[in-house]
């Protein structure tokens, strides 16, 4: 009985760091699920994206790397969902988890580090200067887009930059340096911008498990022919339709390509 009490003590501190972690991560993802659900509160949204971000500068090395594993679950568990389609359902976990240790490893660098300041300028660095692929995975400034504040990266630079000296004082000092957050609100008034072409919008139903049937690819390719002669002779300059829409290598198709 001793013995298992004292495994059980022992692994307090690793539940409390993955309880901490789990909680950095939801408020470090809350914005997308708020959008998803048609829910936009931007006093919450700012609140949850500044406490999120000032525990990441402030807890301990465990708690930063367990936050970051979290993070890749919450923003990418889904990218593994279209290997359903080609009867690899087994992958679909695989793939998440994937995501979850690689976002791991991302917000691992944070741990490098336990001063605020340092792990403000690393995660101000990966989120500018690390692109995989050429493609910005994690933008942590997206946190604010539905917020107070703005999403430049001289705003997202002071933001970092007053947590990190938030995290460093103490109490009473703190509140001097909670002002210069107003330098970072978004001033900008959205303005309603008009495009130059005329553009119609075209959208599709495709169930994805028949999208790559070859009788069903013939069908959409000519169906898409279609609605593009359609926007022609109804006089758009410009026809976008759904990513994908033409379930082939386009570039390979010459005969496509020509019509």
């Amino acid at each position: 009985m001793q013995t298992l009490s004292n495994r059980f003590t022992a692994l307090m501190p690793l539940a409390k760091d993955l309880s901490v972690a789990a909680v950095i991560a939801a408020c470090f993802s809350a914005f997308i699920y708020f959008e998803h659900f048609g829910l936009t509160y931007k006093a919450l949204n700012s609140l949850l994206a500044l406490g999120a971000l000032y525990a990441l500068l402030s807890v301990s090395r465990r708690t930063v790397v367990a936050s970051g594993f979290f993070i890749g679950l919450f923003w990418f568990y889904w990218i593994g969902f279209s290997f359903q389609y080609y009867g690899l359902m087994w992958m679909v976990p695989l793939v998440s988890l994937g995501f979850g240790i690689v976002y791991m490893l991302y917000f691992g660098v944070l741990a490098l580090s336990t001063m605020p300041w340092l792990r403000a300028i690393l995660l101000f660095g990966l989120t500018y200067l690390v692109t995989p692929f050429g493609f910005d995975w994690m933008r942590a400034p997206l946190l604010f887009v539905e917020s107070y504040f703005g999403t430049q990266w001289w705003q997202f630079a002071l933001i970092l930059f007053v947590l990190s000296i938030v995290a460093s004082l103490k109490e009473k000092e703190r509140f001097a340096a909670v002002l210069l957050l107003l330098l970072a609100l978004n001033y900008d008034t959205p303005r309603q911008h008009e495009a130059p072409l005329k553009i119609k919008l075209v959208s599709t139903d495709t169930p994805q498990e028949l999208k790559w049937r070859p009788r069903m690819v013939e069908i959409a390719t000519e169906s898409n022919l279609l609605e593009i002669d359609r926007a022609i002779e109804e006089g758009y300059d410009l026809v976008l339709l759904p990513e994908s829409t033409f379930a082939l290598y386009l570039n390979l198709d010459e005969e496509l390509i020509k019509r």
